[in-house]
């Protein structure tokens, strides 16, 4: 079944890329144009994911470098807390304990008025943390600063992947009803329910550029610009519109011969 429906998947992004299958795809229900863009948004972060892995590597060794430029830096916490806080509740990544708790459970990272205590890959390691001076552990600190963000990166894919869905979401929307208007004026009879389908199915082209994109510094030839960490590429929107108007046209046509 998964197999089948993977198969299946791929036929239609390809279909998506030829203005040959627009009327095929226009026939479509909304409910599949609508599954298709949300799996292929899905597989294309899970792809820039593991195409990012070679730059994870990269800024491990910069940040090894850059901590060795680092002529001092100290910091102090003062903090307490009335029992545990662990983040999540269930199966805890970090706690927070100032109770004279002083050993790991089941936690990564447990950090208390006076140590921060973590496990780096099974070996269970200590930091100071009162006047801690990085300067005199620049390795441990590079060590720990990984860790988090290591256990960081589902929710920091999370967000980025409902974010890129909301920018999606909207152009996709702004533009089928902007086409619907600009179909009706010059007589086309297309619906505004096919229209939307097609936006979802000819969205492949600007989803993959700009998703599989972002691992590679290629922004400036895309001619990209970045909001609140979310980028948008010129060339990918206007591939993306010129694919969406042909989908218009041809299967708009059709519905005047018919």
């Amino acid at each position: 079944m998964v197999r089948k429906r993977a198969k299946e998947f791929v036929f239609t992004l390809l279909k998506t890329l030829n203005p040959k299958y627009y009327l095929d795809l226009g026939e479509k229900e909304l409910y599949n144009a609508i599954r298709y863009f949300l799996t292929l948004l899905l597989a294309a972060f899970l792809v820039m994911s593991v195409l990012a892995i070679p730059k994870a590597f990269f800024i491990k060794s910069d940040m090894d470098k850059a901590s060795t430029d680092i002529v001092e830096f100290k910091f102090n916490s003062e903090f307490e807390t009335a029992k545990p806080v662990s983040i999540p509740k269930n199966s805890p990544v970090i706690t927070f304990d100032t109770t004279n708790n002083k050993s790991i459970d089941t936690e990564l990272i447990l950090i208390t008025d006076e140590k921060i205590y973590y496990n780096l890959f099974g070996t269970e390691k200590e930091t100071d943390m009162e006047g801690y001076d990085f300067t005199k552990n620049r390795k441990g600190a590079a060590n720990v600063i990984s860790l988090i963000f290591l256990f960081m990166l589902p929710s920091i894919f999370a967000f980025y992947y409902l974010s890129y869905l909301a920018k999606y979401l909207a152009i996709i929307i702004i533009c089928s009803i902007i086409s619907f208007i600009g179909a009706r004026i010059m007589k086309n009879t297309i619906s505004y329910k096919k229209s939307l389908a097609l936006a979802f199915y000819t969205s492949t082209v600007m989803v993959l550029l700009e998703i599989l994109s972002l691992p590679f510094f290629i922004k400036k030839y895309l001619i990209t610009y970045s909001a609140v960490g979310i980028s948008s590429s010129v060339i990918a929107i206007t591939a993306f519109l010129t694919l969406y108007v042909t989908s218009i046209r041809i299967n708009g046509n059709r519905d005047l011969k018919e």
